[in-house]
């Protein structure tokens, strides 16, 4: 018996009610509470549910009738609730900015079909968190406006972030992390590369997302 309340309890550690996994990774929470305490000082709370980026590719059909991949792609539509989504494009400009290596770049480009969407463990994160899923529920019962309105009366005083996961290269020592702010009415989405320097994690690169 005392077996059997060990498993569960076990389980209750590695899942949460939802059945989505715990995002357990020190380094990732390491850059994150760096984040909040210079970057984003004024913001309040974060999001629970880490978003899988996602690879976006395009493809049209050649004047042989044959299909091929378009790169970069255009991006998708700007929708309310946020997801992340890194086209190629954004790969090469880090190798050309000399962030990247050539063999770094394409392996964490391929790296996005195998990233999962998690939970954070709140209990790691030095701010207070929150479930965007209420969010989410907002815009799909009341629709774009009202949903928006919603979130602004409620969120915008105090501000939220809205993570993805990470993507490591193979040697662990750089990371590419998305963090959609929203404060104040307004919204800003950065994709940032982190760089490890001597066991310090540094911003070396980032960019403004559409």
């Amino acid at each position: 018996m005392k077996i059997l309340i060990i498993k569960i309890l076990l389980m209750l550690l590695i899942f949460n009610a939802n059945g989505q996994s715990y995002y357990n990774d020190s380094v990732f929470y390491a850059i994150i509470n760096g984040l909040l305490e210079t970057k984003y000082r004024d913001v309040g709370l974060v999001a629970v549910e880490l978003d899988k980026p996602s690879a976006v590719k395009a493809y049209f059909i050649d004047a042989n009738g044959d299909t091929s991949e378009m790169d970069p792609p255009p991006p998708p539509p700007i929708s309310a609730p946020i997801y992340f989504y890194y086209d190629k494009m954004m790969f090469i400009n880090m190798y050309y900015n000399g962030q990247l290596d050539s063999i770094e770049a394409e392996n964490m480009f391929q790296r996005l079909d195998s990233v999962q969407s998690y939970n954070l463990d709140s209990s790691q994160i030095i701010v207070k968190t929150f479930h965007y899923q209420s969010i989410k529920d907002a815009f799909r019962s009341k629709g774009f406006e009202k949903g928006y309105h919603y979130m602004d009366k409620r969120y915008s005083k105090i501000g939220y972030l809205k993570l993805s996961t990470p993507v490591f290269n193979n040697g662990r020592d750089k990371c590419i992390i998305s963090i959609s702010a929203f404060k104040s009415s307004s919204w800003t989405s950065i994709t940032y590369l982190f760089k490890k320097i001597e066991n310090n994690w540094h911003i070396a690169y980032s960019q403004y997302d559409n």
